[in-house]
């Protein structure tokens, strides 16, 4: 696994700290979403192997979710939704919502 997944790793395989007392310092690339609807609320996003960081425009927090919260299933739907560049906000509002595994600051 490339260094710049580790702490990510770590978050995935540890039990999750209290929100907002995770600091990380080295999180992979994130790329744009491409929002084809010109309505998303997901500004950018970072793929992982059975996970995926999202960064939402009214937040500051960066989100992760993965196979242990909110599940397989839902982090293959959203990895589908976030490479299509379609329907990953309105997947995350209805079936998601505050099921991630860890929410943390970005570093900076």
């Amino acid at each position: 696994m490339p260094a710049s997944c580790e702490a990510v790793r770590r978050l995935t395989t540890a039990t999750p700290p209290p929100v907002g007392q995770i600091q990380v310092m080295d999180l992979p690339p994130f790329k744009p979403y491409a929002n084809r609807s010109g309505q998303s609320g997901v500004p950018a996003y970072a793929l992982l192997p059975s996970s995926i960081l999202l960064r939402f425009a009214d937040d500051r927090y960066i989100y992760l979710y993965d196979d242990v919260e909110p599940g397989a299933a839902d982090v293959e739907a959203m990895h589908e939704r976030a490479e299509a560049g379609s329907g990953l906000a309105t997947y995350v509002n209805q079936h998601v919502r505050n099921r991630y595994h860890a929410r943390f600051d970005p570093p900076g």
